[in-house]
């Protein structure tokens, strides 16, 4: 597991939200207050495709993403996500860049999925 702090990431949007992303596990015991760490499930067909945004993933592994926006995932819910969930921005951030450029109220307009499942995900192994 990696240390949130020490992590180099990618800037991303998350359904419309600023992010950060790493392919990386990390430590959740490294992440500050205030942010919130979610993992990415990639697909069955494709791992290159996001299936879903979950606390935490085992298998299928894509990325995690931390940031300050809460997306209500707590125990075993899910969002499902599709290629358009994810946009990686083309920038590399640490988190301590993040955070100082990030202030409540610059975030996009963006639409919190409408979807969260509350059982666990379905995954053929």
């Amino acid at each position: 597991m990696t240390d949130a702090r020490i992590e180099e990431y990618e800037a991303v949007e998350l359904f419309g939200y600023s992010a950060l992303f790493t392919n990386d596990r990390i430590d959740r015991s490294t992440v500050p207050e205030g942010c919130f760490c979610y993992d990415i499930r990639y697909s069955d067909e494709d791992d290159a495709i996001p299936a879903a945004l979950e606390p935490a993933v085992r298998v299928n592994h894509m990325g995690t993403i931390l940031c300050k926006t809460d997306f209500g995932l707590q125990g075993k819910c899910y969002i499902i996500m599709d290629e358009n969930s994810l946009n990686f921005l083309g920038d590399a951030l640490d988190l301590d860049g993040y955070l100082a450029v990030w202030t409540p109220g610059n975030e996009p307009k963006a639409q919190t999925p409408a979807v969260i499942f509350d059982e666990p995900m379905e995954m053929t192994i």
